[in-house]
């Protein structure tokens, strides 16, 4: 009987082995670094007026693709920015689908509602420099 026992664990701790798995396997994600795959612009310009337009309407460096009403890529302008502070802006790894770069006054969905400034991209070979965009002073607050 005491045989049959440790016959018994030591059965059930062999399968208990064997089934284990062990996977020595490397389990981090591979960082993909993708560099110098688009186009960059660089908009720089003196806004005033931001904190004067309505919740609803973000000012905002925005990435359009041809006809399309809707931006791809946009980086907002704090609706914080003081009077007549001067701002920089790049947007980067622009593909080749985006036509235009505009600073825009967008909705929350990113529509489109006004174009204030534009570049047309088709303009640029692909990759290089940095394409600079300097609108001076401009003012906003009109149109809110």
């Amino acid at each position: 009987m005491v045989n049959i026992k440790k016959w018994e664990t030591f059965l059930i701790s062999a399968i208990s082995l064997l089934l284990t798995g062990c996977d020595s396997g490397n389990i981090d994600d591979e960082d993909i670094l993708i560099q110098n795959s688009g186009k960059t612009v660089k908009v720089t310009a003196t806004i005033r007026g931001i904190g004067q337009l309505s919740d609803t309407y973000t000012v905002a460096v925005a990435a359009f693709s041809d006809d399309k009403k809707y931006a791809t890529t946009q980086r907002a302008i704090p609706e914080n920015t003081a009077d007549g502070q001067h701002i920089s802006v790049t947007l980067d790894n622009l593909s080749s689908e985006i036509s235009t770069v505009e600073l825009a006054l967008t909705n929350k969905l990113r529509k489109r509602i006004l174009t204030l400034a534009s570049i047309d991209l088709n303009d640029f070979e692909s990759g290089g420099d940095t394409i600079r965009m300097d609108l001076g002073s401009l003012s906003v607050d009109m149109f809110g």
